[in-house]
């Protein structure tokens, strides 16, 4: 069967590449031809630009962002090429698309499976219309794989009732739905009167193999010695303090792949290595003598790769707070930056039973998949 993907796919973020990159594996294995439709609409370009235009740089905060990135324009450029590298080279894409009315371009697909990540999440800056399938010809099978409604999906019931009213006539024409946590399947369930029903499967990344993302990755560390790796995509305070804090109960330095301004300059000590893609970042967490962010795809990759993580405020977030008590890994989250409890408690040794769930959520996820791809 030939299937079109959409995803947020190019997006320069880790997860957001490597779900797709894993959603597809899975499809290949199960006998059918993927194809991730490759829309890049101008505002997600510009999001993941750090250099921007001249004429862009009339707006104040842009010129900011610009002058502060400044000194590591060098290994920024390489980490944007690294990105778009791993789109062109690891994921079979259509032509490019700009717009949401050019899909109608597209040749038919037999199948089209929206997700995973946070496409559902319509308070996202690069949010689509189009990821409610909404283009799709009538007797093409629709569905959503793993897909999210972000950390807070509760907020998309103060949407108006226009709003409301939209998503739901799109989402009844779904032939299945498949979410990566309750609340969002709470959510679809209420907008839709469980017309459709939803179902909880773990992301694409957790449906490959410990040894299937590490033939993917180079061997050697990017970084010599222990580390702690801290990955958090966004300026939260509690996520640069508590790495902070794991780094001196540790006396470990921190490692950073990911930019940020007030991280710069209130963090001046944290390691900047920031010449990442998303093989790169494999690496950095697999070769990591700790993890620590509030990220699901960090958190999830830490799970996989066998590593002591802290999961920075996790029970707060939905996605990661599913992924948590799935595998019974609560104990990895800082409640009010209890940092120096969480340390002590990972010693447990939990990932054989850890791995065991996983196979389990493996094995029921793709059936969901074989069957609704007959």
């Amino acid at each position: 069967m030939k299937i079109g993907i959409l995803t947020f796919h190019a997006a320069h973020n880790y997860g957001s590449m490597l779900q797709n990159y894993a959603l597809q594996r899975v499809l290949i294995k199960l006998g059918h031809q993927p194809e991730t439709i490759n829309l890049r609409t101008p505002v997600q370009k510009e999001i993941y630009d750090y250099f921007k235009p001249f004429s862009k740089l009339l707006d104040k905060k842009r010129l900011l962002y610009t002058l502060m990135y400044f000194p590591w324009k060098k290994q920024l450029k390489i980490k944007y090429s690294l990105f778009e590298r791993f789109l062109n080279e690891n994921l079979q894409l259509s032509k490019e698309l700009n717009r949401y009315e050019d899909l109608g371009l597209l040749p038919s697909y037999d199948a089209y499976i929206i997700g995973s990540d946070q496409c559902w999440n319509m308070t996202a800056t690069d949010f689509d219309w189009s990821y409610f399938l909404g283009f799709t010809p009538e007797g093409s099978k629709k569905l959503s794989y793993a897909i999210s409604m972000g950390p807070h999906p509760q907020e998309v019931l103060s949407k108006s009732p226009e709003i409301l009213a939209k998503v739901k006539d799109l989402l009844v024409r779904f032939d299945g739905i498949s979410v990566r946590d309750k609340d969002t399947k709470k959510v679809t369930d209420q907008i839709t009167d469980n017309k459709v029903g939803s179902t909880i499967h773990v992301d694409p990344t957790l449906l490959l193999s410990r040894e299937d993302w590490e033939n993917l990755i180079p061997q050697k560390p990017m970084v010599e010695g222990k580390y702690i790796f801290f990955y958090n995509p966004y300026w939260v305070g509690d996520a640069f303090k508590q790495a902070h804090e794991l780094g001196k109960l540790t006396g470990l330095p921190i490692v950073v792949s990911s930019p940020n301004m007030r991280g710069n300059v209130q963090y001046s000590d944290f390691k900047k290595v920031f010449e990442v893609g998303p093989m790169e970042f494999l690496n950095l967490v697999k070769n990591a003598e700790y993890v620590v962010g509030r990220s699901f795809h960090l958190i999830a990759f830490s799970t996989i790769f066998h590593k002591k993580f802290v999961a920075v405020e996790g029970l707060g977030d939905s996605r990661i707070c599913e992924l948590l008590k799935m595998f019974g890994l609560e104990y990895c989250a800082t409640y009010n930056g209890n940092v120096n409890e969480v340390l002590r408690g990972l010693d447990k040794d939990e990932f054989t039973s850890v791995d065991e769930k996983i196979v389990n959520e493996q094995t029921k996820s793709i059936q969901w998949l074989s069957e609704k791809l007959l």
